[in-house]
């Protein structure tokens, strides 16, 4: 899945940062409830830290 979305910001020149609004808008945007997508932001931060950093 990582690989589709460094795919989709490069095709689309995002920053990563831009990207990363996208992806956590798509995260408060969805069906899922409050718990999840606090969950999932918080997961996704993670995720967004590390692979901004090269770890």
């Amino acid at each position: 899945m990582a690989d589709n979305y460094s795919a989709v910001r490069d095709e689309l020149d995002f920053t990563s940062e831009e990207f990363r609004a996208v992806a956590e808008n798509s995260f408060r945007a969805s069906f899922s409830g409050e718990g999840e997508k606090k969950k999932l932001l918080e997961e996704f931060g993670s995720y967004f830290r590390n692979f901004s950093s090269g770890a």
